[in-house]
């Protein structure tokens, strides 16, 4: 999931760095409105995931011989994790929110143009920002500009399937702070994008991913986690979108996610 492709978009973004800006989280929007419900003191510490992919921390470790990194391989999904991520490229910023409970918000500035998505399980709702109220699409609408999902396009290679690719390989470098954290830190080297440099962190408790940097011919791409108590609710006020009135906030919509795909290419 959310590490299992990075080494494959710029094959230097590594999927990865393709992946913030996108407006389209699985199929729908997603944006704006989320509330922190726990103490500050939360913030930095990671939640605990369920369980750890056996087989691929298995295939990790015969290939790579690294027992820190291999124990990351096995967290890499955090789709059932409260989060927040900030995502920095050239000429764009955004921040993704995911509470855990298939509701997502994603607001994304492209080149000083701010546009807010929020899913709500199936529904999906875009922010009007000439009058501040909330398109509402039905989850059958077709119309709805759809926004994936950031972490489903980080990868650094060593899930089960991937872990043979004889054209990575991973440099240990000395342990920094993340935030309240202490962190491992990798270079992704692979050879075959030689333009491109790639590092990653994850903590040394529970060993789950709270930074990642990528710099290639485009540009560089930031990325940081926040694990974090997260609400996303319906916004309010909302209006019904129809295409034949709206064409033009569709046709902006559409504009600004692809504009936002464009900064992670």
């Amino acid at each position: 999931m959310f590490l299992a492709n990075a080494h494959k978009n710029q094959r230097g973004m590594g999927h990865l760095g393709t992946v913030l800006l996108i407006v389209v989280i699985g199929g729908a929007l997603v944006t704006t409105g989320y509330k922190v419900d726990q103490a500050q003191n939360n913030k930095d510490k990671p939640q605990v995931v369920a369980t750890s992919d056996k087989t691929a921390v298995h295939a990790c470790n015969k290939v790579f011989h690294d027992h820190d990194l291999c124990r990351f391989t096995g967290n890499y999904n955090i789709d059932n994790l409260s989060y927040v991520m900030t995502i920095t490229t050239s000429g764009a910023t955004s921040t993704f929110q995911n509470d855990g409970k298939g509701n997502t918000s994603l607001t994304a500035t492209v080149n000083g143009t701010t546009t807010s998505f929020i899913q709500i399980g199936s529904t999906s709702y875009m922010k009007d920002n000439s009058d501040g109220q909330w398109f509402k699409f039905a989850p059958s609408d077709n119309n709805a500009p759809k926004p994936t999902n950031p972490t489903t396009s980080i990868t650094v290679g060593t899930t089960a399937d991937e872990s043979t690719n004889s054209t990575l390989s991973y440099k240990k470098l000395p342990k920094e702070a993340c935030g309240r954290l202490t962190c491992f830190k990798y270079q992704m080297i692979d050879t075959a994008t030689p333009g491109t440099t790639t590092y990653f962190w994850f903590d040394d408790q529970h060993y789950q991913l709270q930074h990642y940097s990528t710099t290639g011919a485009k540009g560089t791409t930031d990325i940081v986690i926040t694990y974090q108590p997260v609400m996303v609710t319906a916004p309010t006020p909302t209006k019904e979108f129809s295409s034949s009135f709206d064409e033009q906030a569709l046709q902006a919509a559409q504009a600004a996610a692809a504009a936002a795909s464009t900064q992670q290419q």
